[in-house]
């Protein structure tokens, strides 16, 4: 008998647009298996979008399936091909993951034998058509949003100081909520008279009764809103602009810019804060709170002897706080799981042969002119010697040439050891880069805090502290991933991560793109795949920021 997993989606727009509900896709799943005979081995619940596959319920399905080699499913069943995925990209990542699990995905209402080919091109069809479907809503709802903001109408929760009330013509408005409207109007003022710096105005506007986080209380006193003004961002081939909003301002325009010049000086007047090479947070902007999902930041509590203890914290009012060395410590201890796969080893060399590139070409070229300069002395030696038995020349003369062309010899004999030596050298230091990265885990381990949060940077997503320990596959951008052969369960890099170093030569970059290409594809090139690409960029940065780290 086969067994599946059932996999009901729903979104709160599809919900009240179509009528999706949970139990319906459930009623319809489970006719379907009693069916075909069919034993249901668990079914998951989701709430959540399918624009990309990082759903919680879908995370957790995938990691118990990765889990239970032994005993898994052979089927994934779901009502309709957009329940799976409404990003073609993702979907036929994710199937081919699956299938490399054993398990065959099915929709039941859109029913493919994807052993035949031709059914593939209805697949297409299927998931291009739930991703366009998807996009122009989006499209529609980004578009309704920046007409309203260019009537200056707020479309987004009223900031603090403000409520929203619904008029006799069901028209909404914004208007002053008291008392924080008069703490807001009060901020302003203070801060513009600029007899105390901003963060004891906050404590004191604090104690009188508002409730804000100082982070938004500084975002306030920078928001236009304020003085009656709703920034409408730049859209398609508009640009950013301030329109008059519709709301009553709380302040007047001279005062918000007063402030401005306030926290203007302020800033420049502030130290610059350094990184620690050893940073006891290093992990702060990469962990999220497991209670309300908001970035964790972090701080040192001093304890009753004196000693200095560091933690990840969230912002009020959540109250989540957790020890950071044994976070640190089970991150550190999850990374150096991670090891290379043998088949990169040989593009970081050519990558760690393109930095050093001044190094290893001079030394290639020395050897290569040395050896040539020898034969041409060989050759006027030998060419000697045959002039002296023809009688061209005189004995003295030969013994003049031979002399000079054994000392040169001689010379440059040495200078070629001495290039061997250096040679050997290089040799042996790219084995030693080369160890570095297979052993990446350990490596990471002993960097110091800058240099891993520049790694981090390339390869990390924000994920919600875990119980127990890190899923690696959660966390790892599936590129980057690649590399350490992991099932990652992300797809996308992230979007501050730069595709390119600026500093590579074009015809090497294009030349080693192709090599990645055809170690990642199997030779079958795909055209438009960004992950060559961001695997050569990881490489790049990785060479420059581990030469200085001793393994």
């Amino acid at each position: 008998m086969q067994a599946a997993y059932l996999y009901i989606r729903v979104s709160t727009d599809e919900q009240a647009l179509k009528g999706y509900s949970q139990r319906t896709q459930l009623d319809r799943l489970t006719r379907f298996c009693l069916a075909r005979n069919i034993s249901v081995w668990d079914i998951v619940f989701e709430d959540h979008s399918a624009k990309s596959f990082n759903r919680p319920a879908w995370c957790s399905m995938m990691t118990r399936i990765r889990r239970n080699k032994r005993s898994r499913p052979g089927l994934l069943l779901f009502t309709k091909w957009d329940r799976f995925s409404r990003n073609t990209g993702d979907a036929y990542y994710m199937i081919s993951q699956l299938r490399n699990l054993g398990i065959q995905p099915q929709a039941i209402d859109q029913e493919l034998d994807l052993s035949i080919p031709e059914n593939k091109i209805i697949l297409g069809v299927y998931l291009a058509t739930s991703e366009a479907e998807n996009d122009r809503r989006s499209l529609n709802v980004r578009q309704g949003i920046h007409k309203a903001k260019q009537e200056g109408r707020w479309t987004a929760h009223v900031p603090l100081g403000y409520k929203s009330l619904i008029a006799p013509d069901r028209k909404r408005e914004i208007i002053p909520k008291e008392p924080e409207a008069t703490f807001i109007r009060r901020a302003f003022n203070l801060v513009a008279e600029n007899h105390d710096n901003i963060n004891s105005i906050y404590t004191g506007i604090t104690l009188n009764g508002l409730k804000c986080s100082r982070s938004n209380f500084r975002r306030l006193l920078r928001n236009p809103f304020y003085y009656g003004r709703i920034v409408v961002p730049a859209f398609e081939n508009e640009s950013s602009t301030l329109v008059q909003g519709l709301h009553t301002p709380l302040i007047t325009e001279s005062l918000f810019f007063r402030v401005q010049e306030v926290i203007q000086k302020a800033r420049m007047n502030q130290p610059i804060h350094h990184l620690r090479a050893n940073d006891p947070l290093f992990l702060r902007g990469f962990l999220l709170c497991p209670l309300c999902s908001k970035m964790l930041t972090g701080s040192a509590s001093r304890g009753k002897k004196g000693k200095r203890y560091h933690y990840y914290h969230c912002s009020y009012p959540c109250g989540f706080r957790t020890r950071a060395d044994g976070i640190n410590q089970l991150f550190i201890q999850e990374f150096e799981k991670l090891r290379l796969g043998q088949k990169y080893l040989d593009v970081y060399e050519d990558v760690l042969k393109h930095i050093g590139k001044d190094s290893y070409n001079i030394v290639a070229v020395t050897e290569k002119s040395i050896s040539i300069a020898i034969d041409k002395l060989i050759d006027r030696l030998v060419k000697a010697k045959e002039l002296l038995l023809i009688g061209e020349i005189e004995d003295e003369d030969y013994i003049l040439i031979k002399k000079d062309c054994e000392s040169k010899i001689h010379m440059l004999g040495a200078d070629l050891q001495r290039a061997e030596i250096i040679s050997k050298k290089n040799s042996d230091s790219l084995k030693k880069e080369k160890l570095k990265l297979s052993r990446f885990g350990r490596t990471f381990s002993l960097m110091e805090c800058f240099d891993k949060r520049k790694l981090m940077n390339i390869m990390l997503y924000p994920v919600i502290l875990p119980k127990i320990e890190f899923e690696l596959g959660t966390m790892i951008n599936a590129d980057v991933g690649i590399l350490f052969e992991l099932d990652c369960l992300t797809q996308k890099a992230p979007e501050k991560t730069m595709y390119y170093e600026e500093s590579m030569d074009p015809a090497f970059y294009t030349q080693t793109i192709i090599k990645l290409e055809d170690i990642i594809h199997g030779g079958k090139l795909k055209l438009g795949d960004a992950t060559a690409s961001r695997i050569l960029y990881f490489l790049s940065v990785f060479a420059k920021v581990v030469s200085k780290t001793t393994v």
